[in-house]
C-alpha cells in the first residue's frame, strides 16, 4: 500500500470510532437523564424522531436499486 492508502485508511478508521463514540453518547443520554426517564412526553419525542431516521435511512438505501431496476426494465 501506498502512503495516500495507508493515510485514507487510518483516517477512516479514526472517523469509525469517532462516529460511534458520537452515536454512543447520543444514545445513552437519555437512557441516563433524569429529565427523559421522568417526562414521557420527550421520551415519546425522541423515539418517534429515531423512527423517522431509521424510515429515511431503508428509503434511502432501497430508492437507487429501485430507480435502477426501473431504468433496466424501461430499457427492455
Amino acid at each position: 500500500m501506498s502512503d495516500d492508502e495507508t493515510n485514507a485508511m487510518i483516517i477512516k478508521i479514526v472517523f469509525i470510532f469517532a462516529i460511534w463514540l458520537e452515536c454512543f453518547a447520543a444514545g445513552i443520554i437519555p437512557a441516563k437523564s433524569e429529565r427523559f426517564r421522568s417526562s414521557p412526553s420527550i421520551l415519546g419525542i425522541s423515539n418517534s424522531f429515531a423512527g423517522g431516521v431509521f424510515i429515511a435511512i431503508a428509503f434511502m438505501h432501497i430508492l437507487p436499486e429501485a430507480v435502477e431496476n426501473y431504468n433496466k426494465h424501461i430499457e427492455d
